[in-house]
């Protein structure tokens, strides 16, 4: 994973893992999520307009919120891995 991030241009840092594909599309994700827990929350839920988009702000904000934290998780792990050798190995 760490060579493929690198690949792109992108460091290996926390804010770098915002500008990485997977994190594109969790915003995706996340923002249809939202919406689906606002439609959820308002229809079926009884709920008014306003509650249910405060519903769809927090439920997008935690999908995102849990696609950043398992980020950095996998982030962290690849880091602890020794930077691959390059080279001819001299003997």
């Amino acid at each position: 994973m760490a060579a493929a991030v690198e690949s792109t241009g992108v460091r290996r840092t926390p804010l770098g893992l915002l500008y990485t594909a997977a994190s594109m599309i969790a915003a995706v994700n996340s923002v249809l999520g939202g919406a689906g827990l606002a439609l959820l929350g308002g229809w079926p839920g009884g709920l008014g307009t306003g509650p249910a988009v405060v519903v769809g702000v927090a439920g997008t904000l935690v999908l995102y919120g849990l696609h950043l934290w398992y980020g950095m998780r996998r982030n962290a792990q690849v880091g602890l891995r020794p930077p691959p050798v390059r080279g001819r190995s001299r003997r």
